[in-house]
């Protein structure tokens, strides 16, 4: 699913002593940067913004731009490479700027911008795409790639896109979009078919692993319309999907083991008379990224765990079991395929006297949301 990040972006026009285009203007029209704050349906009253989002285990606080100009007569001219943008007030982050130097709109001529954001980061960037050739995306990566915005001359936007609601009357509007999906794991131990409350039941789960590409290319791509020089334009990216794909590895379970009990005798609320509640989900693999993509023979779900009964005061019986590299394809068939900007979650249903049972569900990433708030 997609998330809205309305971007004030621009990019400074460096101008060398053989060119002729005057591409520096006053300071009075040095180029700003504003993040809006826009509501969602649950959190209505909160900031979210870039700095939501997360990369390696910590906060994205910056992006990074890439700008080309154009002018009547010249070639384009690559005139921002990856400058880091920042926001100004982390607390309240709706100005973004330029970190380390002041840029300035061109006296001529128009402004081509591409940004991206969190890591992995591209390992090739040009005008009209963006690439991620053959890099390694981990649990923790997060591969955000903005919407281009070709055609700008000055902080007002003179189209605004519909999810600006006309309300964006300063700098080029960025709209990043998540590059890959997010895929959870979790157990429920049910014993509520088991009516006899001399039934006692513990399960614990040793291992847990899900086997997936950690390594893909992915070419994202933008064209340039063809009135971009009478009508700043926001172009929304193109991309086949990641392919090349290669070296899986393994995404294992937290730490420790996960230890459930149950015992028959269902209460009328749902939960047992001791030990687990039942249908109460118990997190086994931390939510975690993984390349978006159709789910190959590779990708696999792999288990051990030690199921324990007794009944009343007899000895405990114990069975040790293993699930080794089931396709995930084939366990929960309702999900073929993990897309971009989604997230994943398969409840694992373990019942006594039955097989495990893989129960997905799906939900978009971030929700798309029209109410934004600028605060200038």
């Amino acid at each position: 699913m997609k998330k809205f990040f309305i971007l004030a972006a621009a990019a400074v026009v460096a101008t060398a002593a053989c060119t002729k285009s005057e591409v520096v203007e006053a300071p009075e029209k040095a180029i700003s940067f504003e993040v809006a704050k826009y509501a969602t349906a649950t959190k209505a009253a909160s900031y979210n913004s870039l700095l939501d989002e997360t990369a390696n285990g910590a906060a994205v606080t910056n992006f990074y731009t890439n700008a080309w100009f154009h002018t009547t007569g010249y070639s384009a001219q690559q005139t921002m490479a990856d400058q880091s943008i920042v926001p100004n007030d982390a607390t309240n982050p709706t100005q973004w700027n330029t970190d380390g130097r002041t840029y300035y709109w061109p006296k001529t001529g128009y402004l081509n911008f591409f940004s991206y954001a969190g890591y992995p980061l591209p390992t090739a960037k040009a005008e009209g795409s963006v690439t991620y050739s053959g890099v390694t995306v981990d649990r923790n990566a997060n591969i955000l790639v903005a919407d281009a915005a070709y055609g700008y001359k000055e902080n007002t936007t003179n189209a605004n896109p519909p999810y600006q609601q006309n309300s964006v009357t300063k700098g080029v509007p960025t709209l990043f979009h998540h590059m890959l999906s997010r895929v959870k794991f979790d157990v429920i131990f049910d014993a509520s078919a088991i009516t006899d409350a001399s039934y006692a039941y513990t399960v614990t789960i040793k291992t847990a692993s899900i086997s997936v590409p950690q390594v893909g290319t992915l070419a994202v791509n933008f064209t340039e319309p063809a009135n971009v020089a009478t009508t700043p334009q926001v172009v929304a990216l193109s991309t086949t999907g990641w392919s090349s794909l290669g070296s899986y590895a393994a995404i294992d379970k937290v730490s420790g083991d996960v230890v459930l009990t149950a015992k028959g005798g269902n209460k009328s609320d749902g939960s047992t008379t001791d030990g687990t509640a039942t249908g109460t989900p118990v997190e086994l693999i931390t939510e975690s990224s993984a390349i978006s993509h159709a789910l190959s023979d590779d990708v696999t779900f792999s288990m051990t765990y030690t199921f324990s009964y007794k009944y009343g005061s007899e000895a405990p019986v114990t069975e040790d079991v293993t699930i080794t590299a089931t396709k995930l394809k084939e366990f929960a068939p309702s999900v073929s395929t993990w897309a971009m900007n989604t997230k994943y979650l398969y409840h694992i249903i373990i019942k006594p006297n039955e097989p495990i049972i893989f129960d997905p569900a799906v939900e978009t990433w971030v929700a798309e949301t029209n109410e934004p708030e600028y605060t200038y």
